[in-house]
């Protein structure tokens, strides 16, 4: 039934509830019920369906310290498993038209949906769900997590925050991030120290700006781990379009795949960046190590569509090739790194490079349907006469493109296969 059902827990946290088969708490049909928190703590076999949580963080102290959905264990034997949260609405508030940045910071839910515990809360799902008007949208730090489909808007700081092996975060679309004003430095999605394996980033997309009448926006980093260890990652199919120096960035990656990602920069005028940011272009790039993790190393860069190209190859397994370089003014970035610690490539003009590595003059409006960074109108799909039509590498590359299309041969650069059309 319709209407506001306030704070909810599962259990106790401290017995639990160990429910034996799943039981479904679902909207009926037509009614909207919400909650102001929901709490999946120590607790088993879960699904919420059509659920509205909604509430801001000045409401009550409770608001203050919790995010709207809060998942995990508490304590030794007290674990939870098998939740599904699936077509939720999750927001602060859903009209803030009003709000100053001093609203949104003292207003604000800390997170969206945080799902805790690593190994003590395994077989988490999040899907089809709407998250908005919060600081992080999304903690994924339970092992083997689904977070697929779903939808983050309105954010302060990051998108996703993930931190857990055995996850899948899948055809996701993270954009019109805010400036709270708090000092915070934006990502998409950001990985967390720790280390951490089987991780696969796929057909999500990330894009800093689509409304022209966005209330503060700001510049995003896109999809990156600068702390942790991460082994048998797979990011592949993803689109990002932001300004930041860093569209797709990662460091300490050992069997890692970025094959078939969009990478480009929206050129936003330096002139509305809330604060000094540099003057580069975001870069895919595999870097050798964070301050936790271990050298890269058995690294492939492949059929990548970008603005910039950068992998630090110590390791002679460290593998960039047949990736697209549009540039930018005419130029464009490609840095590699070999044994002997000099770059081996730096910024240069059109042509071929490395292993079939191309830097194409003509840019960005040259691949796709549309690319109008002053209207903020950006359709990726390949246009006809694009560089990247065919230019791919089949070895390992995804068998589907992010729309779900099958590639086929020869396999095309960036996110989308061509498809014939415009």
């Amino acid at each position: 039934m319709s209407g506001n059902y306030g704070d909810i827990s599962t259990s106790d946290w401290n017995v639990g509830l160990r429910n034996p088969a799943f039981v479904t708490i679902a909207a009926a049909p037509g009614q909207t019920p919400v909650f102001s928190f929901l709490a999946a703590v120590a607790s088993t076999y879960f699904v919420f369906s059509g659920i509205r949580v909604e509430g801001t963080a000045d409401s009550s102290p409770l608001h203050a310290k919790y995010p709207l959905v809060l998942v995990g264990p508490h304590g030794p034997g007290l674990t939870s498993s098998n939740l599904v949260f699936t077509n939720m609405r999750l927001t602060s508030a859903d009209d803030t038209s009003g709000w100053t940045q001093a609203d949104w910071r003292a207003r604000r839910r800390i997170i969206g949906i945080s799902a805790q515990g690593g190994a003590d809360t395994p077989c988490v799902s999040v899907t089809n769900s709407h998250i908005s008007n919060v600081e992080f949208g999304a903690s994924i730090s339970a092992n083997n997590m689904l977070f697929s489909g779903n939808e983050i808007d309105g954010f302060g700081d990051d998108g996703i925050d993930y931190s857990a092996s055995n996850i899948l975060i899948e055809r996701n679309y993270i954009h019109d991030n805010l400036d709270f004003a708090d000092g915070a430095h934006p990502d998409g999605m950001q990985g967390y120290p720790g280390k951490f394996s089987n991780v696969v980033i796929d057909s999500n997309r990330v894009i800093r700006q689509t409304d022209p009448h966005l209330s503060f926006p700001n510049f995003l980093q896109a999809i990156d781990a600068f702390d942790g260890d991460w082994t048998n990652l797979t990011v592949t199919n993803n689109v990002v379009l932001t300004t930041s120096c860093w569209g797709m960035s990662f460091a300490s990656v050992h069997h890692g795949r970025f094959i078939n990602n969009t990478v480009l920069s929206d050129e936003w005028p330096s002139s509305k960046w809330p604060r000094p940011a540099g003057n580069c272009k975001p870069l895919l790039s595999v870097s050798n190590m964070t301050h936790d993790g271990s050298a890269s190393n058995d690294v492939i860069i492949r059929n990548n569509l970008t603005n910039g190209l950068s992998v630090y190859n110590l390791d002679p397994d460290m593998v960039m090739d047949h990736n697209i370089c549009a540039a930018i003014n005419g130029a464009c970035r490609i840095l590699a790194y070999f044994p002997d610690g000099k770059t081996n490539w730096g910024i240069l003009k059109p042509g071929v490079y490395g292993d079939a590595n191309l830097i194409d003059r003509r840019g960005a409006e040259s691949q796709f349907v549309a690319f109008d960074p002053n209207k903020l109108l950006f359709d990726l799909r390949l246009k006809s006469g694009a560089s990247a039509i065919g230019a791919g590498n089949p070895a390992e590359a995804p068998a589907r493109d992010i729309t779900g299309a099958a590639r086929g041969k020869p396999v095309d650069v960036g996110a989308y296969r061509y498809n014939g059309g415009e």
